[in-house]
């Protein structure tokens, strides 16, 4: 279970300085907040999506954040734009990978890692991987959470990967609900003969 903590954000705030340009850069990666330029309305059309949804460069930057995953995650938009430490480090300064991380550091493979599996889309020929999880946020609710993501190219080259993150709570509490009560029925019958 992964929790989001606000020591991760005091880090980051003490992290950021501004460059010569007067745009905030995060010290490790040298990163801008707003690291591409984007048409009107790209964060409006992200944040008008159903399912929340972010978006790592090459380089592991988070280049977009939409709102909803302030309601899923406690995360908003101006604390996770230009940062590429998602979910901060480890105790070893080893950076806590997410599904697009994986995607990031080997977009053909991301499969490799046991936590993440290729799956199917009708919809696109690139690689779609997912990775389920249990996971807590930053009001101590646990949530599971289906994370869904591809990598975008353009000449061949990887420029991106987009994340999306399904929130299956519910439909998750209700399977394990049924399956107790399964259980329980089928003890019951046993007892009975």
């Amino acid at each position: 279970v992964y929790t989001f903590r606000n020591q991760i954000r005091e880090a980051r705030m003490s992290s950021e300085f501004p460059s010569k340009d007067g745009a905030v850069r995060n010290e490790q990666s040298g990163a801008s907040a707003d690291t591409t330029e984007r048409p009107v309305g790209f964060e409006a059309a992200i944040d008008a999506l159903p399912v929340p949804v972010y978006m790592l460069d090459s380089q592991q930057t988070v280049v977009a954040w939409s709102d909803g995953l302030e309601t899923l995650l406690g995360l908003d938009r101006t604390e996770m734009l230009g940062h590429d430490d998602l979910f901060g480090r480890d105790g070893d300064g080893n950076l806590i990978k997410t599904l697009s991380n994986h995607i990031v550091d080997d977009p053909e493979n991301a499969d490799k890692n046991q936590s993440v599996s290729q799956v199917d889309s009708e919809y696109t020929d690139e690689q779609v991987y997912e990775s389920p999880l249990w996971l807590q946020n930053d009001a101590g609710e646990d949530r599971f959470i289906r994370f869904t993501a591809a990598p975008i190219y353009q000449d061949g080259a990887l420029q991106a990967v987009v994340q999306m993150c399904q929130d299956e709570t519910a439909q998750r509490r209700k399977q394990e609900a049924t399956e107790a009560l399964v259980e329980e029925i089928i003890a019951t019958m046993e007892q009975l003969g």
